[in-house]
């Protein structure tokens, strides 16, 4: 079986791993080596930081570094997914390094979790849509049914979502057209048809702004909620600017 085994193992392999010490391997890293023979795994290819241990970083006068995190994998991983590579990241914060794992050509993406634009919810279709991807029966356990009915539903919801196509793009098309048209009642105040284009697009483009506010609006919430008070001064302000033009 593929196996693979990482993390800070507060011992190391070799002595080129120190940036400063013994010139003797020492009890502890004889018989790490012992068990990583025994288990007959190896280090895989790693590239980024070669220490992954800082014993301070706040400390300018320290320069005790150690290569105590590792990733170890067995010869079955080397044939299975031979691009297999490891990757130390800087400590930015920590006194370790941070190991990601890289297996290229093998990750499976994880399913989308269920969500959607919340404007959509106040679109006569939305309700009808969300009834009848409920009445849809499964003759299971309550939480499968409830996961089968999600998943069914997300397709609608998101040809609902899409529907009038990108609503950012409709904004802009539809304050072009008012504004041709109002150029054009200008030179013709008499023409009820211009007048009663201008009237039907400025009510279309009033609906399309309020969609595009609302997706703002949640994109905004989604950010904060992500990054919470850290770096969101300007968060809102800059999601507005980009509203109003």
């Amino acid at each position: 079986m593929p196996m693979v085994i990482m993390g800070d193992f507060n011992v190391t392999r070799y002595l080129s791993e120190h940036s400063s010490g013994s010139s003797l391997l020492t009890d502890d890293m004889k018989e790490f080596n012992s068990c990583i023979s025994e288990l007959e795994v190896e280090d895989i290819y790693s590239s980024g930081f070669h220490f992954t241990w800082t014993k301070s970083l706040k400390n300018p006068k320290c320069g005790k570094l150690k290569t105590l995190d590792i990733i170890l994998i067995n010869e079955e991983v080397m044939n299975s997914i031979p691009q297999a590579n490891g990757i130390f990241l800087p400590y930015v914060i920590s006194d370790h390094s941070p190991a990601i794992l890289c297996l290229p050509h093998f990750m499976v993406d994880k399913p989308k979790s269920f969500r959607f634009m919340n404007f959509i919810a106040d679109k006569k279709e939305f309700l009808p849509t969300v009834e009848k991807g409920w009445e849809d029966k499964h003759v299971w356990c309550s939480m499968y049914c409830l996961q089968k009915k999600l998943k069914g539903l997300k397709k609608e919801l998101r040809r609902l979502s899409w529907s009038d196509g990108n609503i950012f793009d409709k904004v802009k098309h539809l304050k072009q057209e008012l504004k041709t048209c109002q150029a054009q009642i200008d030179m013709d105040p008499h023409n009820a048809n211009l007048r009663e284009a201008a009237s039907k697009l400025l009510v279309d483009y009033e609906a399309a702004k309020h969609d595009e506010f609302l997706i703002l609006q949640q994109k905004t919430k989604i950010k904060w909620l992500s990054e919470g008070d850290k770096n969101t001064k300007g968060l809102f302000l800059f999601d507005f600017l980009g509203w109003i033009e």
